[in-house]
């Protein structure tokens, strides 16, 4: 479990940062504010959902796909204000820091059920 939990919180880190750095340029502020609280919940809740975030007030930044990064381009993956954090320009490619966190919250979900 221990390598799939460092993935896991690398991947969540990996988009904290590039929020972060969208924050500090201005760059769609109040939708980074809520993606970034939405990954360091992830990161502190290993094996949950994008869809178990308590969103509170904030869920139309959200959206359809649950992301606010998505939400503030409007799904338009090269418009993407994270297009940065993926190294292929999306984050469903492979090797993403979203597609790692995909396959470890996975993993880390069903070993938690496993192990319960």
């Amino acid at each position: 479990m221990n390598k799939w939990l460092e993935i896991h919180q690398k991947a969540c880190q990996a988009i904290i940062d590039g929020c972060d750095s969208q924050i500090k340029a201005g760059n769609y502020v109040e939708h980074m504010e809520a993606c970034r609280d939405m990954w360091a919940w992830l990161l502190d809740n290993p094996g949950r959902s994008k869809s178990s975030f308590p969103v509170g007030d904030r869920g139309a930044l959200f959206g359809v796909s649950q992301c606010a990064a998505c939400t503030a381009c409007k799904t338009f993956c090269h418009e993407c204000p994270l297009k940065e954090v993926w190294p292929h320009g999306s984050c469903f490619e492979d090797g993403s820091p979203y597609s790692l966190w995909q396959q470890a919250r996975i993993t880390l979900s069903w070993l938690y059920i496993n192990n319960a």
